[in-house]
């Protein structure tokens, strides 16, 4: 407490396989989900107090909303991301998305599966993006123990192969073609 870090219960923090690298997100497109983490506890049980996720780009322009969902319920939620949702680490390339009070119980030894899902900005004048990073970066995640220690993770490892990739799909003009169809 008091900007001491001291240790409790030991949490581990894996990047599932699914959802791949490479998902799809669109102008409107709700409910996607970009990544997953598998959480574990050992040593005691805890409470998830706040789970960060780290991108390479302003995703406040492509994404309106994002939760974070254990077994399909939600557990935390941003709304209306802008800018200032967002804590710039690295100008231009690193930016947090921090969701807190969380309060959510982690039984020790026991996997927890956590998903991030993103809603869409409504813009269709965006430019096509690929290989768009999330990351689970260390520090970003804090666990409270039943004696009010605290356990920060040292996130889900560094490198490609813990990184999620998502691709923006720029919206498309279509053709109409008129025709007086007899039949």
């Amino acid at each position: 407490k008091n900007g001491v870090v001291l240790s409790c219960c030991k949490i581990a923090v894996t990047l599932e396989s699914s959802p791949a690298d490479g998902t799809d997100i669109y102008s409107d497109k709700t409910a996607t989900d970009l990544t997953k983490w598998k959480l574990r506890t050992s040593s005691s049980p805890g409470v998830l107090k706040q789970f960060g996720i780290q991108t390479t780009n302003r995703s406040w322009l492509y994404w309106m909303n994002a939760r974070l969902l254990i077994g399909g319920t939600v557990i935390a939620e941003k709304t209306g991301l802008t800018s200032a949702s967002f804590n710039e680490v690295t100008v231009g390339s690193k930016y947090n998305l921090t969701f807190d009070n969380i309060n959510y119980d982690l039984p020790v030894d026991t996997d927890v599966y956590i998903t991030l899902q993103v809603d869409a900005v409504s813009d269709t004048g965006r430019a096509a993006s690929s290989g768009l990073i999330i990351q689970q970066d260390t520090n970003q995640i804090i666990v409270l123990d039943a004696n009010d220690s605290y356990s920060v993770s040292t996130g889900s490892g560094t490198g490609t192969s813990n990184d999620r990739t998502w691709d923006w799909i720029a919206a498309q003009t279509g053709n109409l073609v008129p025709t007086n169809n007899t039949v």
